[in-house]
């Protein structure tokens, strides 16, 4: 009896050219004769695109491939990028694929000899007791069936699951041993490698934004054009005028109550009794 064998793999890819890479993938498709149960493209719209914003694409796809073709196909992955992960399972279903169709053997024979059954039959009552056997029987044989059929399909082509994500550079193999200045090194380049990308990411989000920066600016300068106009007429509305004949910067003129010897003001009704 051959071996039943469901073979799947899943990856992780990194690229840094993500259209290249998926047509790899159609490519790949066509020259082994595998076929795509599900993918999906994703990533990029259009609000980050419109304001200059970095984004990143991503594709999953679940292809199943000849099970000939398996083992060379998760052998050239590196052909689609840096493959960062790669996990393959093999599930031996030999056993359980061969005692289920014994089962469904045993069934079909049983279906042969109640078919016999319902053709000697004499009364109703033993033909209705034997076509719901037969019922039964029958439902076991399509269950049965249709379970090898799935196994057999596994067995037949390979699942592989691709996650291909776009990257601006692959990830760096770091060795495991490393002295101690090694890894200060590593350290400091990593950190001046960051505030370079911040300083780089914050001059493009000036240069984008600066048309809407002039744009404030100029409402800016507006406002305070018509505050400093505004503040100036109230100043000459309520500041205090001097008559035509003091000259300019003199103190206002603003006369004392009842001054003495002025005689336009006429004296009081009880002057103070001097006497006192």
């Amino acid at each position: 009896m051959a071996e039943k064998i469901i073979y799947s793999a899943n990856a992780d890819i990194e690229t840094v050219d993500f259209d290249a890479s998926v047509e790899r993938v159609y490519d790949m498709l066509e020259a082994n004769g595998m076929f795509i149960e599900n993918s999906y493209i994703g990533g990029r719209n259009y609000s980050q695109s419109y304001y200059g914003y970095q984004t990143y694409r991503t594709a999953n796809f679940t292809l199943r491939v000849p099970k000939e073709r398996f083992e060379a196909i998760t052998g050239n992955l590196g052909e689609l990028g840096n493959v960062t992960s790669l996990r393959t399972d093999a599930q031996n279903i030999t056993a359980q694929f061969y005692d289920t169709d014994s089962r469904l053997a045993s069934y079909r024979i049983q279906e042969e000899n109640l078919l016999g059954m319902l053709e000697g039959a004499e009364t109703v009552a033993d033909m209705i007791a034997i076509e719901s056997r037969l019922s039964d029987i029958r439902y076991s044989i399509e269950s049965l069936t249709s379970t090898l059929r799935n196994w057999q399909g596994q067995v037949d082509y390979s699942t592989l699951s691709l996650y291909i994500y776009e990257v601006e550079r692959y990830t760096e193999s770091v060795p495991i041993q490393r002295s101690y200045w090694q890894q200060v090194g590593d350290g400091l380049s990593s950190r001046t490698r960051g505030v370079g990308e911040f300083f780089m990411a914050l001059f493009m989000w000036l240069v984008v934004n600066l048309p809407v920066f002039a744009i404030l600016a100029v409402i800016a300068a507006a406002i305070a054009l018509i505050v400093r106009s505004q503040i100036r007429k109230d100043k000459k509305r309520y500041a205090p005028r001097n008559p035509p004949n003091f000259p300019p910067g003199s103190p206002p003129n603003i006369p004392p109550i009842n001054p003495p010897n002025n005689p336009h003001v006429a004296p009081p009704d009880n002057p103070p009794d001097s006497s006192m």
